[in-house]
């Protein structure tokens, strides 16, 4: 299953939240130390959060990042950039360094990725606010109503009062309706992703690149 398969997820763009900025030479050879099979995966990788997101009873997609309500209603692959249209968005991790709509509760808090949980961030009109990067280029000033933990394996449910979307990783849309009911939750059924520097320390400690 793919799920089942380490993950080396390489930046080719502006957008760097999951994957990491890793030359392409140091990538190839961690690929060659996971995929040799002399090692094992649960301890050369990480199982990542997902965000699932459900509805009406219904999984109907995940995000690794963050997925984001919106009121406006899209069509096609295309991300959101205005931001008066947000009204929730609900992250997997948190930091300063990220840009995209994790950025708005990475102004807040921090999360990692090795650490259990998510973050729930309500926007709207409110006397806190803070200058996020919500894309490459564009920072924005974003009102907080909310910002708050998400335990792991706990649903969170949404009752949806207009027609909207939910984008997921700033990549696919999914369309509510007025009525719909969402369960959103996060758990360690996401990839596999490989940690590159306890990759090459490993495979170094047993002279996997040693030639004899």
């Amino acid at each position: 299953m793919i799920n089942e398969t380490p993950l080396l997820p390489i930046s080719t763009g502006t957008n760097n939240v999951y994957p990491m900025m890793l030359e392409g030479t140091i990538a190839g050879i961690v690929a060659s130390v996971v995929s040799s099979g002399k090692f094992d995966k649960e301890i050369l990788c990480k199982r990542d959060k997902r965000l699932e997101i459900y509805k009406n009873g219904k999984l109907i997609d995940i995000a690794l990042i963050d997925a984001v309500i919106s009121k406006e209603n899209f069509t096609g692959t295309k991300a959101i950039w205005d931001i008066s249209t947000i009204t929730d968005i609900f992250v997997t991790r948190a930091h300063p360094n990220n840009i995209g709509f994790s950025s708005v509760a990475g102004y807040k808090t921090t999360l990692s990725e090795d650490e259990d949980g998510g973050i729930y961030v309500k926007i709207g009109e409110s006397p806190e606010s803070v200058m996020a990067p919500i894309a490459p280029g564009i920072v924005e000033k974003v009102e907080i109503i909310d910002c708050k933990r998400l335990n792991m394996d706990t649903d969170y449910s949404y009752e949806v009062m207009e027609k909207g979307t939910i984008a997921l990783d700033g990549e696919r849309e999914v369309i509510i309706k007025e009525g719909d009911i969402l369960i959103f939750r996060i758990s360690r059924n996401g990839p596999y992703r490989v940690n590159v520097t306890k990759s090459l320390e490993i495979a170094q400690q047993i002279g996997f690149f040693v030639k004899r």
